[in-house]
């Protein structure tokens, strides 16, 4: 694996650990669907990075907005 996506993956799982944490934490509805937005964003992020490394080795100019609006 390339390391730059093993660090990314090191953060990101360190990240979800924390949010679990905050899940744990929070009694709020609405704090835990914003915590569940984050944690989403923070997986699309990785995402994005996975495919603009594939462009990029590939030789192929990335896409521009690869995710719709949320």
């Amino acid at each position: 694996m390339n390391p730059i996506f093993e660090q990314i993956s090191q953060v990101v799982n360190g990240f979800s650990v924390e949010i679990g944490n905050a899940h744990l934490l929070v009694e709020d509805d609405r704090l835990n669907r914003a915590l569940n937005h984050v944690s989403e964003a923070a997986l699309l992020a990785i995402r994005v990075a996975e495919d603009l490394h594939d462009a990029v080795v590939e030789g192929r100019t990335p896409q521009r907005n690869p995710f719709p609006p949320v």
